[in-house]
């Protein structure tokens, strides 16, 4: 228990929204505290409304046809999980709102009593993860490790970087405004600090910028990335292994070896390895068992129902049985449920090919509507007004990444495309299949 505590603590103090909580304090002071038994702060049915409008809303074909993709033709790639992407990140939006909403208003910190908030957040993260596994431990089998490793790095550079450097050009900017730009340490210290935020997310926890930890609620949830790039870093070493016959073998061994190790080493890399190892043995399941594939409402209870349970009775998003049961989940979702259709209807694809500028802006732009005092006092004075104020939001959460997703994250993986296109080896021939 103390470990899972540890890694709680770890978790909000790189996503928390600390700066929010500095600002709000003194309104948190005069709130009142009614409540209905109906709808409180630490209700679910408000998220879950607040989802399923927003998927209707962009299921309108006419004015959100601009955030669709062309299809993928890939005989393993899903619209469920394209679609389970935006229901990840909306996740990670509202356990961090919800959380930083309560504290300011109780005058707490950590986790709000509620399952459900605690765990959306980092379970949505594990989740992440199972993905990237999959896919990419995928593609390794489809092509027998035979990968052009320039050209993946380039497309996952260019995919990922425009966003994240937007990102950290406006936490800078909104630390000076906040700071100044007085010198409380030496030239070499900030060039430091600049370099660590501005390496592609590489770096694991870097030295918050001028030395002010409360503002890292803009940037704390790109402590993901570096995970992401470990595993990036790692697949011309599983390339080897992925020539093997017996990769559901090789990676099912792998993953009871690091549940095994989960209870002697202490280190949260180790669950992460896990989640990684989830969507690789999936996706080694269902190249080796293609009969395992289909959808059906059995399929779509059973992915819910798991998914229900992790949060209800594993004791905390980072426990084996956690893992096990939101494994369970993805396997089902990965396999080709829909969750009674949920996943591949238009909205909730429209939400998933948002769904990065969703992850990596909420905070700043939830840091941002702070700076208004009204927005600060509606936050914590009653129930019905927080709920409102958290729809308007997320609201402007998606409007958001609707347009960064449209100009920037598009603009980034064309240019991408572009650069490998003019590469010697590739003058007449893209290998695009590798770019998301």
């Amino acid at each position: 228990m103390g470990r899972l505590m540890r890694v709680h603590d770890h978790q909000i103090a790189k996503a928390g929204c600390s700066t929010i909580a500095l600002q709000c304090e003194a309104h948190a002071r005069k709130a009142p505290s009614k409540g209905t038994t109906i709808m409180n702060m630490l209700s679910i049915w408000p998220t879950l409304v607040i989802i399923g409008v927003t998927i209707l809303i962009l299921s309108v074909k006419r004015v959100f046809s601009c955030l669709d993709t062309a299809p993928v033709a890939h005989q393993h790639r899903l619209d469920s999980i394209d679609g389970l992407r935006g229901i990840l990140a909306s996740a990670v939006v509202f356990h961090h709102f919800v959380m930083t909403a309560y504290n300011l208003k109780n005058r707490t910190s950590g986790l709000p009593p509620s399952p459900f908030y605690s765990f959306i957040g980092p379970g949505a993260v594990a989740v992440f993860f199972m993905i990237t596994g999959y896919l990419f431990w995928g593609r390794l089998i489809d092509r027998q490790g035979n990968i052009k490793w320039l050209e993946l790095y380039v497309n996952r550079a260019f995919r990922i970087y425009p966003l994240y450097l937007l990102l950290i050009v406006a936490y800078f900017i909104f630390v000076i405004r906040h700071v100044g730009i007085a010198a409380t340490q030496t030239m070499g210290q900030t060039a430091a600090q600049l370099s660590q935020w501005l390496f592609f997310g590489i770096v694991n926890q870097p030295t918050p910028f001028l030395n002010r930890p409360e503002y890292l609620g803009l940037v704390g949830q790109t402590w993901s990335l570096h995970y992401e790039w470990l595993f990036y870093m790692a697949l011309p070493l599983l390339a080897i292994v992925a020539r093997e016959k017996a990769t559901v073998a090789i990676t099912a061994s792998a993953f009871i070896f690091m549940l095994f190790g989960n209870a002697v080493i202490t280190d949260l890399s180790v669950v992460f390895i896990e989640h990684f190892l989830i969507g690789m043995l999936t996706a080694s399941l269902l190249r080796t068992y293609p009969k395992l594939k289909g959808n059906g409402a059995v399929r779509s209870f059973v992915a819910i129902v798991a998914g229900a349970f992790a949060i209800l009775i594993s004791g905390g998003p980072y426990t084996n049985l956690a893992t096990v049961l939101l494994g369970i989940s993805f396997f089902c979702i990965a396999s080709g449920a829909s969750a009674f259709g949920i996943l591949t209807a238009a909205g909730t694809k429209r939400l998933g090919n948002i769904s990065y500028s969703i992850y990596l802006l909420h905070g700043l732009i939830i840091n941002l509507l702070m700076q208004f005092p009204r927005y600060n006092a509606n936050l914590v004075f009653t129930t019905q007004r927080f709920w409102l104020v958290t729809f308007l939001t997320y609201g402007c959460i998606i409007a958001v990444s609707i347009a960064t997703y449209y100009v920037i994250e598009r603009g980034g993986i064309n240019l991408g495309r572009r650069i490998i296109q003019n590469l010697p080896a590739n003058a007449t021939r893209s290998n695009s299949a590798l770019a998301e």
